[in-house]
């Protein structure tokens, strides 16, 4: 009978909650996991030697198929289902490559930022949504 380690280190991960004004309201990009049947935010396991931020990037791309640019650096989350920390950012979507779903992620959707946390299952993911939309709503400084 194997025994769970519980002092094995976390899964270290990224992604991002990523912005996009479409008819003057600021909306998020959550994605369908078929494999758990849930609503989420896009994520996923850094590569050995790969820098957060590009794991973020390279997550979002693979999981939505949208091209994005980093903008703030959101907080970190643990996750305990999965035993996985995941470092988050907002970011902006530079090229739509056109969804094809696939085996991780089925189905994607634009939610306006407000709403995103009656559809997203994790607290964490809401919590995330909420900070994105303080920044968000932070009119920019005058210089």
């Amino acid at each position: 009978m194997s025994q769970m380690k519980t002092n094995a280190p976390a899964v270290q991960a990224a992604g991002g909650v990523i912005i996009h004004r479409r008819y003057g309201v600021l909306h998020t990009m959550i994605i369908h996991r078929p494999k758990y049947d849930d609503w989420s935010l896009p994520k996923g396991k850094a590569d050995p030697g790969e820098r957060f931020e590009q794991t973020a990037l390279r997550e979002v791309l693979e999981e939505t198929f949208l091209e994005c640019a980093i903008a703030e650096q959101l907080s970190t989350q643990y996750y305990p289902q999965d035993h996985k920390v995941v470092h988050y950012w907002v970011m902006h979507v530079i090229t739509d490559h056109g969804f094809v779903p696939h085996q991780e992620v089925d189905r994607r959707q634009w939610v306006p930022l407000v709403h995103a946390h009656k559809v997203l299952d994790y607290p964490q993911d809401c919590y995330l949504v909420a900070e994105a939309l303080k920044i968000s709503e932070v009119p920019p400084i005058a210089k």
